[in-house]
């Protein structure tokens, strides 16, 4: 199954378990989740070797996802497809959880320096947020941002399935405008949410996962101690 937004009703449940058992898991600090720039986290991925499986929900944004196993970050979180040339459809694989603003494995997405446009426009877009079309509003939908979101990361939408129900041009042309003007230099605080990317890793369990995609979630920052 490549990215499309299902049918409403459809969810899909992502658990993430730590590999090894459970172990205890610090909150990430501020400095993990926003290095200083142009450096990269130190040790590595916030949390490693994730066991993850995957699918989605059509409410409040793509994904529905829920961690496990994963210390002060357990529970559900909104979820987005950024990844359009993979499936999931391995049940569960393992994953590393990377904060966006710290570097991020390469090859992931198209365009990985678009990432704090993608916290912008999430932060900044609801499903149900107006968007000013000129002479009427419209409300955004969950295809909307989920199309604005590959526009961003992929740099096109030609491997992406876009039969996908309520989805306007016209609305995620105003939403890329706003973010591509207002996006850069953006950074999330108390109260919003940072994106985190959970990006498979191949052959730890022996299984191939070259073709699996990756997912990211949005981590409200209340639940850690933000700046």
């Amino acid at each position: 199954m490549r990215c499309s937004i299902p049918g409403l009703f459809a969810l899909f449940l992502l658990f993430v378990s730590a590999c090894g058992g459970i172990a205890t898991i610090d909150p990430p600090t501020h400095s993990e989740l926003f290095p200083d720039e142009g450096t990269e986290q130190a040790e590595g991925p916030l949390i490693p070797a994730a066991m993850v499986s995957a699918s989605a929900s059509h409410e409040q944004a793509y994904f529905i996802i829920e961690l496990s196993n994963a210390g002060s970050l357990t529970g559900p979180y909104d979820g987005w497809c950024v990844d359009a040339d993979h499936t999931i459809d391995h049940g569960f694989f393992p994953a590393n959880l990377h904060s966006t603003y710290a570097a991020t494995p390469p090859n992931i997405v198209e365009k990985p320096e678009n990432f704090g446009a993608v916290n912008y426009l999430v932060n900044t877009y609801d499903p149900g947020t107006l968007v000013d079309l000129g002479s009427h509003h419209e409300p955004v939908t969950v295809p909307d941002i989920q199309v604005a979101i590959w526009t961003l990361v992929e740099g096109g939408l030609d491997d992406v399935n876009l039969d996908l129900v309520e989805w306007s041009p016209q609305r995620v042309e105003v939403m890329l405008e706003d973010t591509m003007t207002s996006g850069p230099g953006f950074v999330p605080g108390c109260g919003q949410n940072l994106v985190i990317l959970a990006a498979p890793i191949t052959n730890l369990d022996s299984v191939d996962h070259n073709d699996t995609q990756s997912v990211i979630l949005e981590l409200p920052l209340t639940t850690l101690s933000c700046q």
